[in-house]
């Protein structure tokens, strides 16, 4: 850990300050420490302060795109796990995503049980920490995408199409 930083559970990077502190309750009533911020600048004043094991991040934040923050908090955390929220996931590849060290993309809105036990289960395996047993959620994927939003099935040949 940088000199000067200390260690936290989770932060979370969100605009919505109501979606933000919703989150951080959850997180917190699993036993994880966490700190909100709710735009880029405040996330980057928490870079020089905390180091997260985990960082859930916004992709669409007032002031800064959210992958560019992820990058710039990247270098400030070298060891941190990212989430990336958005309620649109599009326009990222995986390749891209592994090296911004992106571990999941979360469709908004958020099922924040599901949330808060899956943070739960990378903070305490990342802190080797005994982790609750629970049923894993199919929402939430190791790489990219997410169950949450199916994809459309091709349109046999032949049948008109939506215009």
């Amino acid at each position: 850990m940088t000199a000067g930083r200390v260690g936290c559970d989770v932060v979370v990077v969100d605009d919505l300050q109501e979606l933000a502190a919703a989150i951080a309750a959850a997180l917190r009533g699993r036993g994880l420490s966490t700190h909100v911020a709710f735009d880029g600048e405040a996330a980057a004043a928490l870079a020089r302060s905390y180091n997260p094991v985990v960082a859930l991040v916004d992709c669409v934040l007032p002031d800064i795109d959210g992958l560019h923050l992820i990058r710039q908090l990247g270098e400030a955390w070298p060891d941190t796990t990212f989430i990336a929220m958005s309620g649109d996931v599009g326009g990222i590849s995986e390749d891209m995503a592994r090296q911004l060290r992106i571990r999941a993309f979360l469709n908004k809105p958020l099922p924040l049980r599901a949330l808060a036990q899956a943070v739960e289960r990378m903070v305490r395996t990342s802190c080797d920490r005994p982790v609750e047993q629970e049923t894993p959620r199919a929402w939430i994927s190791l790489g990219i995408g997410s169950p949450a939003r199916p994809e459309t099935p091709p349109i046999p040949d032949g049948l008109p199409r939506k215009r």
